[in-house]
């Protein structure tokens, strides 16, 4: 059976710091001004800072893999061949 997930769910504090490399040293740092607070309500991004080398960034709790970017590939072909399929039908039986 193929797992068809798109994204995979993480936790970016158990990840090692972009920086200094070294594991589990994130933790989740409060937005400091409005664009920040944007940045975190629209996309799948939250500031996180190390703390041993103090880098403070964005980190993303979502993680595409290989298999990830096959369910897209499958979902976009079956979506081209049913758009194909009603396209088809409905000039062919329909529209007049």
């Amino acid at each position: 059976m193929i797992n068809l997930r798109i994204l995979y769910r993480t936790d970016p504090r158990v990840h090692s710091c972009p920086d200094c490399n070294k594991p589990g040293t994130l933790k989740k740092s409060r937005s400091r001004n409005i664009l920040e607070k944007i940045i975190k309500i629209i996309s799948p991004f939250s500031t996180f800072r190390c703390k041993e080398c103090g880098w403070r960034g964005y980190k993303s709790a979502y993680l595409f893999t290989s298999k990830s970017l096959q369910a897209i590939f499958i979902y976009l072909i079956l979506f081209l061949v049913t758009s194909y399929l009603v396209s088809f039908i409905l000039k062919r039986f329909i529209i007049k």
